[in-house]
């Protein structure tokens, strides 16, 4: 069975190295992009990503944007893909901005290991765990 596949749209480049040493640690491969216009083309390039970890603040276009534009395909073409913000805005009505934007779920930065392994069991590990049943 292959690894499960996300996609980080982060555009702080520490950042996204150490997302990607958290994915592999946890059996994940990790594809990087910067910013919104470079997510979307990502999820068009025919790879089935089991989860996108997106930054709120980013340049091009953010990632409240980008999630609209993401969810805006779903309706059109079927389908659904988790989308999980990162923001170091912590409070609760930036956690309900991202939410009714289409977010799936939230997580404040800076995150611990703990709690991203904890959005990779909620997000990733059911969805691998039902294809291959």
């Amino acid at each position: 069975m292959d690894k499960p596949l996300i996609l980080v749209v982060e555009d702080n480049n520490m950042l996204q190295r150490l997302i990607s040493l958290l994915a592999q640690k946890y059996g994940l491969d990790a594809d990087v992009v910067s910013n919104g216009c470079d997510a979307l083309a990502a999820l068009e390039n025919g790879r089935t990503y089991s989860l996108v970890l997106m930054d709120w603040l980013m340049p091009d276009m953010d990632g409240l944007e980008c999630t609209q534009l993401i969810r805006a395909g779903e309706k059109m073409n079927g389908g659904h893909i988790p989308i999980v913000a990162m923001t170091a805005n912590a409070d609760d009505s930036d956690r309900k901005k991202c939410l009714a934007t289409g977010m799936d779920d939230y997580m404040s930065k800076p995150f611990t290991q703990e709690q991203f392994r904890e959005i990779i069991a909620r997000w990733v590990l059911p969805t691998q765990h039902a294809r291959a049943n």
